[in-house]
């Protein structure tokens, strides 16, 4: 849905620009850009809080993987704000030379996306699956209240095209966990847990 949502909001864009005046046309981009900007700076930062939050709460887990290290979304928020300031800011006149520099506060704005989007992702487990991304924010299912759970390779409007489907029993929204961000051996432990769960509430109801 988030995804839908986004491209709507892109095509609105589009169509709006297209018979807008030059000068509304630059005053549309910079607004979207803002908009981005904002959603993606106040979710890394989100993200960041719930995972130092959650993680304070739980000792010794069985597994906590992260798609990256915690130094890289913290460069991307710095990056972030590097970037909206210097494409704020960067028109200025140096000995009567026209100088502009919001290429480079582009460049580096959507370096800094990709680098909060890649390391908000989180997952560990203990008596719990938790797992935390960018857009999907925190989910947690006790590892008894999974119901099944079923890997997937395929295109999907607002999934990971690489993802790991969790179903708790009792819920019909899946947790969908990107498989493509996490090392191979992370997912490997993580379905491996899984596995075992499942086929011991097999065993108990027989």
């Amino acid at each position: 849905m988030s995804r839908f949502a986004a491209w709507l909001l892109l095509i609105g864009i589009v169509v709006i620009a297209r018979f807008a005046t030059t000068r509304q046309q630059t005053e549309i981009v910079y607004a979207a850009v803002a908009c981005v900007w904002l959603i993606i700076f106040f979710l890394g930062m989100k993200a960041l809080l719930i995972r130092k939050q959650v993680r304070g709460q739980i000792h010794n887990p069985r597994l906590f993987a992260l798609a990256a290290r915690p130094q890289e979304e913290w460069l991307g928020l710095v990056l972030a704000i590097v970037g909206v300031l210097i494409l704020a800011f960067g028109g200025f006149t140096i000995a009567g030379t026209r100088q502009d520099w919001s290429a480079l506060g582009g460049i580096l704005m959507f370096i800094a996306w990709y680098l909060i989007w890649r390391g908000a992702y989180a997952i560990w487990m203990n008596d719990a699956l938790h797992y935390i991304s960018l857009f999907g924010g925190y989910r947690q299912v006790g590892l008894e209240d999974i119901g099944s759970a079923r890997v997937i390779v395929g295109l999907h409007p607002s999934r990971p095209t690489m993802r790991l489907e969790v179903y708790p029993v009792n819920d019909e929204d899946p947790i969908v966990i990107n498989r493509a961000v996490f090392k191979r051996h992370d997912m490997d432990s993580v379905l491996k847990w899984i596995n075992t769960k499942l086929r011991e509430g097999t065993e108990a109801t027989k």
